[in-house]
């Protein structure tokens, strides 16, 4: 069966690993041989990271002009926005008359009549941080060509205000709709009441290996400790300014190494899941450099930056040949735990405190909003002396996370008939 996977950014490498556990978990189940197309917003970037992989544009990117400063500039943006949203629409219309497009959209409509089913991958985007409009066009596309879709496991708002009609459509449409949190499943609650979302682990999960994590249950901590960190670029501060918040963030991941550096001899590399992507937003070795050039003199020699793209499975590789992940990236935390590693969890949206809540470790939690770096060091501290009793039950809880997220593949295609 041909299956069109939607709203990917391949780019980032908690999403590259949503995928690769999504495909897993869909493998697995599905009665048949499986083919999936892509269709993602970087497709000239991501195709050569992922040559086994059928990558096409995603029809959101086609339709999203470019960035552009001043009123002015930006009400032409959207203005130019709907234009190519109608376009598309018309387009799909053709499709599914059966005549020839060959318009700007014609490639990710062809995928997606093409494809007998369709799935709009697992993470977050359906959230009040970020502009809906380009997410919603692919579910007005799909239902145009009267494709049967699943939502997979997504972090759904917080909204601010009420969310449109059209984002009730897509749940209420979909054929079973996937969420990470109870906090997600509540949202979808209030915004299409009705919609029964179920809660999944996250498909990244599905990647654990269970003999690693069997093993990780009795690892011990050693007398010098390689300690990986995930930093990133965060601008949506509830409170004071995006520079006020980012400076005091850094400070405090800066201070903890040289805390780690200096009192326990650990050895420190900066790699997270977002960098080393040429044309891509977000590059997290960029601001990992910023912390370092924060550190004292003596500790700096002692932390690397390593700056290169890695894939789902060499973050693996690295993360479980350290003894803890430092993880702003909610994947980096996830990757790490799948790794057998423990993880040492920043976060800055709800999904990361509902993830270590399920997870039996709510305490190990540091709000992107409040850290400070005596704050965040008498918590890793308090971590680090609680690993010897925690990790049994802590690697017990991802193999279930594990076994759920292969589960929610058998649920996918189930409804979707794979």
């Amino acid at each position: 069966m041909t299956l069109a996977i939607l709203n990917t950014v391949l780019a980032n490498g908690g999403d590259a690993a949503i995928l690769d556990g999504m495909l897993k978990a869909l493998r697995q189940a599905a009665q048949g041989e499986l083919h999936p197309i892509v269709l993602d917003d970087h497709p000239a970037t991501t195709a050569p990271l992922y040559p086994d992989l059928d990558i096409r544009p995603s029809p959101s990117a086609l339709a999203w002009p470019p960035d552009a400063s001043g009123l002015g500039a930006r009400v032409r943006r959207r203005l130019a926005w709907e234009t190519g949203r109608r376009r598309a629409l018309r387009e799909a219309e053709a499709i599914g008359d059966d005549r020839v497009v060959d318009g700007p959209f014609a490639a990710p409509l062809r995928a997606l009549a093409e494809a007998e089913a369709v799935v709009s991958t697992g993470g977050t985007y359906l959230a009040g941080t970020y502009w809906l409009g380009p997410r919603l066009l692919t579910f007005d596309l799909v239902r145009a060509l009267g494709r049967p879709y699943a939502l997979y496991t997504q972090s759904v708002g917080p909204f601010d205000g009420s969310p449109t009609e059209r984002l009730a459509e897509v749940f209420r449409q979909a054929r079973v709709t996937l969420v990470r949190d109870a906090r997600s499943r509540r949202e979808i609650a209030q915004i299409a009441p009705g919609v029964d979302a179920q809660v999944r682990a996250d498909a990244a999960f599905a990647l654990a290996d269970p003999e690693i994590l069997a093993a990780a249950a009795q690892r011990p901590w050693p007398a010098t400790p390689t300690v990986i960190v995930s930093v990133r670029e965060w601008s949506h501060f509830r409170q004071g300014t995006a520079e006020a918040g980012m400076a005091r963030y850094l400070e405090s991941v800066a201070g903890l190494v040289a805390h780690l550096v200096r009192q326990r001899g650990a050895r420190v590399c900066c790699l997270s899941t977002c960098q080393g992507t040429p044309g891509y937003r977000y590059d997290d070795a960029a601001v990992a450099r910023r912390m370092v050039a924060l550190l004292p003199d003596d500790v700096r020699p002692h932390v690397e930056v390593e700056a290169r793209h890695h894939t789902p499975g060499q973050i693996l590789a690295a993360y479980g040949a350290a003894d803890l992940v430092v993880a702003t990236r909610m994947h980096a935390a996830i990757l790490a735990l799948c790794a057998g590693t423990p993880a040492l969890p920043i976060a800055y949206e709800f999904k990361t405190a509902e993830l270590f809540g399920a997870l039996g470790l709510g305490d190990w939690v540091t709000d992107i909003e409040t850290v400070t770096p005596e704050g965040f060091v008498a918590t890793a501290e308090r971590v680090r002396a609680a690993l010897p009793a925690a990790r049994p039950a802590l690697f017990a809880a991802v193999e279930r996370m594990r076994a759920d997220a292969m589960d929610a593949g058998a649920v996918v295609a189930s409804a979707l008939s794979l």
